[in-house]
């Protein structure tokens, strides 16, 4: 993966972010769209309703890259143009298309289930990549940065600690995944900071926990996914 924007090109973007094109509160992260870029400038004051901003947001940076960068050959992926040094400033191009929870009210029941089988589909490619029994970041780090992802890992009975550990992206909202305008395919999943190697019913579980308000279909997203790698074994 390579970063094709010089420093004095970054800055210029950066001094263009405003709140005109912003494109949510900064809770960890300020993240702005100018022209084609879509900016993510680390948030390092305590502000939007008092957040607090997490402490480790760099760290999550690093393990986004690691893990684009490592699936970037057969998972759609926004293109990073420049990482800062301090790994504080990352500027994306921005993935033409709409975010599926921005459709997902309006679809028909077919185009709904269709959609759920496109990202099914991606989770099983990405569990194809494996590291053993070992729970971890991409960027090979412990504890996982998704608490749910860890409350699950010390839940989890000792007989079944010795799952094979997949890659999983942990945060499939449907604002995290850009689907091509006429929503016929997935033109890139985004926010790759939770990625993490962990067992398959370890990712379920926060998905099911995060996404119920999605309704029951989504939430249970990997029922799919344990059929569609039941079908390719």
């Amino acid at each position: 993966m390579s970063y094709t924007l010089s420093k004095a090109q970054a800055d210029s973007l950066v001094s263009r972010c405003s709140e005109s094109n912003a494109l949510n509160p900064p809770f960890d992260r300020h993240v702005h769209q100018v022209d084609e870029f879509i900016i993510l400038v680390n948030n390092t004051q305590s502000g939007y309703d008092g957040y607090i901003p997490d402490t480790c947001v760099s760290d999550k940076n690093a393990n986004a890259l690691a893990a684009m960068r490592l699936v970037s050959h057969f998972i759609p992926v926004a293109d990073v143009l420049f990482v800062s040094p301090k790994l504080d400033i990352l500027i994306q191009r921005r993935v033409r298309g709409v975010t599926l929870d921005k459709v997902m009210k309006d679809m028909t029941e077919e185009q709904r289930a269709a959609s759920i089988l496109l990202v099914a589909d991606l989770v099983c490619k990405l569990s194809q990549h494996t590291n053993g029994t070992s729970p971890q970041t991409v960027s090979g780090t412990r504890p996982i940065f998704h608490d749910l992802a860890e409350e699950h890992l010390n839940l989890t009975p000792a007989n079944l600690r010795n799952q094979p550990c997949v890659l999983s992206h942990l945060d499939l909202s449907p604002s995290n995944i850009i689907m091509t305008d006429d929503c016929s395919k997935v033109a890139a999943l985004i926010d790759w900071e939770f990625a993490a190697y962990v067992p398959l019913e370890t990712a379920a579980y926060v998905h099911q926990k995060c996404n119920g308000h999605h309704g029951s279909a989504w939430a249970n997203l990997f029922d799919v996914v344990k059929v569609m790698l039941g079908s390719q074994s």
